[in-house]
């Protein structure tokens, strides 16, 4: 498609869709990627696929009438199986936003994160999935698209969490009483996910979505 000023107005529901396959060319996604960062309405729906499209996987196509039911159901829900969090670091502040909010604040809410001097520093994040307590803390790492990524769970008893990044797992842990840091950095390039795993069933995933300007 060909889109010379792409606005608000002209942001569909199959345009966030062909975003979230990487299906859009490179000018298209960049102009996107741009109105996501300043309409929190556009922003919202782009959740909302998104986690329409991770329902949809887990089961048999649905119709027409059972994903316009999804998408409804994603803003009323109570229980949460899946939580998309989007982070965005600016030099003096950070924001985050998450699809479980039936109204968004697009400056997010502020989370521990202190600076130092031009760098930033470590940003814990504390969110309650599933009747269990989620705890996830980014530092920076040597380059400035990159961080490093712990977890802790209470309880953490015979639980696991899967990283996986753009849908490839790279590693597991299994000790999340103690708080350890992957290995592998998540990176703002790169979709992140993090899969709960109980006796080899996913029990909650969380989708980090990390945007550094």
């Amino acid at each position: 498609m060909s889109i010379s000023k792409l606005v608000e107005q002209d942001i569909t529901d199959e345009i966030l869709q062909d975003y979230i396959n990487g299906d859009l060319g490179s000018d298209v996604r960049i102009q996107l990627e741009s109105v996501l960062k300043s309409s929190k309405s556009i922003f919202f729906r782009y959740m909302e696929i998104k986690e329409t499209l991770f329902l949809e996987k887990k089961g048999p196509h649905p119709t027409k009438e059972r994903e316009d039911e999804l998408l409804k159901t994603i803003q009323t829900k109570k229980t949460i199986s899946h939580l998309l969090i989007r982070i965005l670091l600016a030099k003096d502040k950070v924001s985050i936003s998450y699809s479980d909010q039936e109204t968004l604040d697009f400056r997010g809410v502020m989370a521990d994160f202190a600076w130092r001097g031009s760098e930033a520093g470590p940003l814990t994040i504390v969110r309650i999935i599933d009747n269990h307590e989620v705890s996830l803390q980014l530092v920076p790492g040597e380059r400035k698209e990159e961080y490093f990524l712990s977890v802790k769970c209470d309880p953490y008893q015979d639980l696991s969490c899967q990283l996986y990044v753009n849908e490839r797992m790279m590693e597991e842990n299994s000790r999340l009483n103690l708080g350890n840091f992957f290995a592998n950095p998540i990176l703002s390039t790169e979709d992140s996910e993090l899969k709960f795993v109980k006796g080899g069933n996913i029990l909650f995933t969380v989708s980090i979505f990390l945007q550094i300007d």
